[in-house]
Parts: C-alpha cells; structure tokens; sequence
C-alpha cells in the first residue's frame, strides 16, 4: 500500500473499503479512517428486468428487518468485530427504509 511506504499521505475512499484496507495492514493501529464523508454512493442489488414481484419482496424484507431492528443486529455481527462503525449516513438509511409504504 502507498501509506505505508510514504508515497502518499492520505487514501479516499468508501468507509468500508477504508476499514477493509486497514484491517488487512500490518500494523492497522498505524492507520485511522478520519474526517466526514465526502460523498454519498448508494449501494444496490441487481435484480432481472420486470422482475417486479421478486423486487417488492426484497424491498418489503429490507423495510421489515429494518424496522424490527434485524438490520442493524446483521450489521453489528459482521462489522463491528472488524472495528468498522455504523456511519450516520447509514443509519439514516436504515431509518428511512424502515418507513412502511
């Protein structure tokens, strides 16, 4: 990596991809992910063209597990032993989907 033989000062990217890269540094206690985000990409699920029942079943599922807080327990077990917080730009997103249509 750049950071680590001084060729950079600095790396942007998504959180996560930030997080995944120190975690896989040898020495990741070198490295902090600092600052407020720069941008905002949403990430999606390809689903088959005119797909639109299947569609609604995943979008019902996702607001559901939202709502009863699913969501956020998948998101404490599979990232927070890799030491990567819940960003407020995703919690919102957790929010905003939990709304019922």
């Amino acid at each position: 990596m750049k950071l680590s033989t001084d060729r950079v000062d600095a790396f942007s990217t998504d959180d996560i991809l930030l997080f995944g890269l120190r975690g896989k540094a040898p020495n990741p206690s070198d490295y902090s992910v600092v600052g407020t985000p720069l941008s905002y990409d949403s990430y999606g699920l390809l689903v088959q063209k005119n797909s639109t029942v299947f569609l609604s079943l995943v979008n019902a599922t996702l607001s559901r597990m939202a709502r009863d807080g699913r969501l956020q327990k998948l998101y404490a077990k599979w990232f927070t032993p890799v030491d990567v917080p819940l960003s407020l730009v995703l919690e919102t997103v957790f929010k905003v989907i939990a709304i019922p249509e």
